[in-house]
């Protein structure tokens, strides 16, 4: 009886906020401050790492749906780090990554509220990796190194500021395969713009009178 009871309030609690809640639609931009990928082992010996702290650029797609305190949101983008590489040794350039997420996002980072307000989410999915995009060197082939697209499951925190038409976050996602050995990290800054609330500047603006103008008419 007692658990008939608690799954019936949590039903309507859940419902009542379906009801209450609002939707919203938007796209993501910004990029990682600093990424570090570990490949899976490739049986070589040679080191698996590689990096960036610049150029890491990000681009992709936002849904959320809550209310102005709770809201849970989608997203997904394609990450690029131009010049991604081994510290260690060079084998190439470049790196990609694909992260497809889910996030409960709290105050300011709903993305719902009219005002502007901190806010700080938590979330995780599931994320594409990929190093030495642009091709490996003679070198890396030579010494058999492969670096294939890897998959790590991904958990990511993150606080910032935001309003129903903007909201910038600064977060830390870490992502682990132990089936095969392998990781990920980003730390970054991220922006979510609304499609239908997004301000676009205007080229138009009639200066406003001046108050004592006003005064004299």
């Amino acid at each position: 009886m007692l658990r008939v009871i608690l799954v019936s309030i949590v039903l309507t609690v859940v419902s009542f906020q379906v009801v209450h809640s609002q939707a919203n639609i938007g796209f993501v931009t910004g990029g990682d401050l600093y990424q570090r990928y570990v490949n899976p082992e490739d049986g070589t010996g040679f080191d698996q790492s590689a990096g960036s702290a610049i150029l890491n650029s990000t681009l992709g797609l936002k849904t959320w749906l809550g209310t102005r305190k709770v809201a849970l949101s989608i997203e997904s983008y394609v990450n690029l780090g131009v010049l991604g590489l081994n510290v260690e040794e060079y084998y190439g350039l470049g790196t990609m990554h694909i992260p497809v997420m889910a996030k409960l996002n709290f105050g300011g980072l709903t993305g719902l509220g009219d005002l502007k307000r901190f806010g700080y989410y938590i979330g995780g999915g599931w994320q594409i990796n990929k190093t030495e995009l642009f091709g490996l060197n003679d070198k890396a082939q030579d010494r058999g190194i492969q670096r294939p697209y890897y998959n790590t499951y991904v958990v990511e925190i993150g606080t910032g500021r935001g309003n129903k038409s903007k909201m910038t976050e600064f977060f830390v996602r870490f992502g682990l395969n132990p089936e095969m050995p392998s990781n990920s990290l980003s730390i970054g800054l991220n922006t979510s713009y609304s499609f239908p609330f997004m301000k676009m500047p205007s080229f138009n603006v009639t200066p406003e009178k001046d108050e004592r103008d006003v005064i004299k008419m």
